[in-house]
């Protein structure tokens, strides 16, 4: 090009040709391109903090009449159709009559039932106990189907004021199909042992056991086995006391971890409170004294040491083991000639198993038995051998 502008500059507007401009050549100018930018009419200033007054539909009419236009060809847009108003009904739940989590009441044992579609305003009725709740509106007839798959989830999905069936049944009876079939296989194994527990089962009706498996620890199978082997086998308040007065970093995570795990056995379970088991089913499973005995029982442990007992009801970790979880990316390792690798890092789970001492000592009672049902070992009778032959018989 022959022009003595630069080209970045031609499609601006007074460039080529300045005597055209009213601007003096003497003083200094730039030649910028300027774009009107619109801000919302409705959105207050950053630095003022008054409220921007509300204008109306036609308020800015002067400022945009394509706007002005489309608001006079439509009027209903102005203020607003009635479809786009309509907020969106949802339906609430409400806590079960007998949830822990309901807020008690002054006087009387009174509960608040929460029906959907409830004002705020509007307080819920309130029912004694055992008073039964009339419908506000008759319900809807059923289908046949429908009516038969709500009886068989009966004793899946309860029912309770103010919460929809079908809605809870997703989630507590998702495979209603695979659930029959698994009831079905039960009641044959049960006519099949005519009503009898096995011996296992009956345990877990009898004693009371907690699993707890912690979260992903930071800390490597190797030194959380450390810990894990430490408070196998103690009570869990002195493995508590341990946890708290050790050296090792990872030890405060894991008596957090067993504290939880007690208070989640007293909550869950009854542990550890001094209440009495049911009675065992099995006639094979003995019966063990009261939870508190004036004398203290003496039982021997697996590894032969003695241990005095004077509370059945006292919780105890019968096992501790570690389980590896996911590796997460814990830097680049930078070797020699430019060469690095990826280096990963281990997080680790423990998992406590807790039980009564009411189990520990009828472990004990089983191992005494067993011993005495063992035959003494005798020598072999003097007999006299026969049949001796220079080479074998078979």
């Amino acid at each position: 090009m022959t022009l003595r502008h630069q080209s970045r500059r031609l499609a601006q507007p007074g460039c080529l040709f300045p005597s055209l401009t009213s601007t003096s050549a003497s003083l200094p100018f730039r030649c910028v391109s300027q774009i009107s930018h619109r801000a919302a009419p409705n959105v207050p200033s950053s630095k003022s903090h008054k409220p921007a007054p509300k204008q109306q539909a036609g308020g800015s009419a002067s400022s945009n009449p394509v706007l002005a236009r489309y608001l006079k060809n439509n009027p209903d847009q102005a203020t607003g159709s009635p479809q786009q108003q309509q907020q969106p009904q949802y339906v609430r739940g409400s806590l079960a009559p007998d949830s822990i989590f309901d807020a008690p009441s002054q006087g009387p044992k009174r509960r608040e039932v929460g029906l959907p579609g409830l004002a705020k305003d509007t307080k819920p009725d309130t029912v004694e106990e055992g008073e039964e709740i009339a419908p506000t509106a008759p319900a809807m007839p059923k289908k046949p189907e429908e009516a038969q798959v709500i009886d068989d989830r009966a004793h899946i999905v309860p029912t309770i004021p103010g919460r929809d069936r079908h809605i809870m049944a997703a989630i507590l009876d998702p495979n209603p199909e695979s659930r029959r079939r698994w009831e079905r296989k039960k009641v044959i194994q049960t006519i099949k042992r005519r009503g009898r527990l096995g011996y296992t089962h009956a345990l877990d009706r009898s004693e009371r056991q907690l699993l707890a498996k912690s979260e992903n620890l930071h800390a490597s199978t190797r030194k959380l086995s450390k810990l894990a082997t430490q408070i196998a086998g103690k009570p869990i308040e002195d493995a508590i006391l341990q946890m708290r007065f050790s050296k090792k970093k990872i030890a405060q995570d894991v008596k957090a971890h067993l504290e939880h795990a007690r208070d989640r056995a007293i909550v869950e379970r009854e542990m550890g409170i001094g209440k009495e088991p049911p009675a065992p089913v099995n006639p094979r499973i003995p019966i063990v004294g009261n939870a508190s005995t004036d004398q203290p029982l003496t039982i021997i442990l697996k590894d032969g040491k003695r241990k005095k007992i004077t509370d059945l009801s006292k919780m105890y970790i019968a096992q501790a083991w570690v389980g590896r979880g996911p590796h997460r990316w814990a830097g680049v390792d930078h070797r020699a000639k430019g060469r690095g690798y990826n280096m990963t890092s281990y997080r680790t789970s423990l998992s406590v198993l807790l039980k009564e001492e009411r189990t520990r000592v009828r472990e004990f009672e089983e191992r005494e038995r067993k011993v005495a049902r063992k035959p003494v070992w005798e020598q072999l009778p003097n007999r006299p051998v026969f049949g001796q032959r220079p080479y074998y018989a078979w």
